[in-house]
């Protein structure tokens, strides 16, 4: 036996079971990469072309803003020079230096009855339709009806008819009869735009009557020509004729009877030819 197996058994537990943990091996730790030089370059090269490629896009905006802006200040400048144009209000009875020729009386007003073909006033006027037409029919059955004469602006006024012509004309003329109570000072056409003409022309009296006709000439296809009575009181009646001529019609500034006759031949057919007025003593010899 040897001197080793003489050595105590708990010396061999010992070698067995009590030795060192073994030691594993570490893994060796993976170098830091370096940060890629050439990424800056390329990140700075899309850069660089994003900014070339908007510089278009930039300019076609700046444009298109410097020109929307510069179209509304042209427009915007055009309506403030033509503000002063719109709605400009013509008196053309009152501008034309007529004047009543009576005194007002508050107590007798101008009255109107309409029958199917005819308008009758109670100072003496009668309206008669000689040609195929009618009076419109609402206002047969609201007569009669009545102005007070008066001597101050804005009195009374209304629309005594329409006269409805029978007619294959693709554009028919449309007349509309007004009464006044005091027609000088009340009898007004709006121009729209400034740049039409509305100007009385007076005729011949007709006894104590004063007649003529107002040329309303704007600046579009409807052309407007009125023939007016004026009654001493300075209650009247007004009978519009409205036709689209289907293109602008000019007219000289001071019109004649003669330019009416030329420019607004279809107007002056109607009032002279379709319609036909009687003027005699009102009753009790006031007018």
């Amino acid at each position: 036996m040897s001197k080793d197996d003489n050595q105590p058994f708990s010396n061999d537990y010992d070698t067995l079971f009590h030795q060192q943990p073994v030691q594993r091996p570490q893994k060796p730790k993976k170098p830091k990469k370096k940060p890629f030089s050439g990424a800056v370059s390329v990140w700075w090269a899309i850069g660089f072309s994003i900014l070339i490629a908007g510089l278009p896009i930039g300019i076609f905006v700046h444009d298109t803003k410097e020109a929307v802006g510069g179209l509304y200040s042209t427009v915007s400048a055009y309506h403030r020079g033509h503000e002063h144009h719109s709605h400009t209000t013509h008196y053309a009875l009152k501008a034309a230096g007529l004047k009543r020729t009576g005194t007002v009386d508050a107590s007798k007003p101008l009255a109107v009855t309409v029958a199917r073909h005819a308008v009758t006033f109670n100072k003496g006027l009668t309206i008669n339709l000689l040609k195929s037409g009618h009076t419109d029919d609402s206002s047969e059955k609201s007569d009669p009806r009545a102005v007070l004469p008066s001597s101050k602006p804005y009195a009374d006024h209304e629309i005594a008819t329409f006269i409805n012509l029978k007619s294959d004309a693709l554009h028919v003329p449309m007349i509309t009869v007004f009464f006044y109570g005091n027609i000088i000072a009340d009898w007004q056409d709006d121009d729209q735009h400034g740049q039409g003409m509305i100007t009385a022309v007076p005729r011949q009296n007709i006894g104590a009557v004063q007649t003529g006709y107002i040329v309303d000439s704007p600046n579009t296809d409807l052309h407007r020509l009125v023939k007016y009575f004026i009654f001493p009181d300075g209650t009247g009646v007004a009978v519009a004729v409205e036709y689209n001529q289907g293109k602008y019609v000019g007219i000289p500034t001071h019109p004649t009877y003669a330019d009416i006759q030329r420019y607004y031949a279809v107007h002056l057919n109607v009032l002279e030819h379709d319609l036909q007025y009687k003027l005699q003593q009102a009753p009790g010899g006031t007018q």
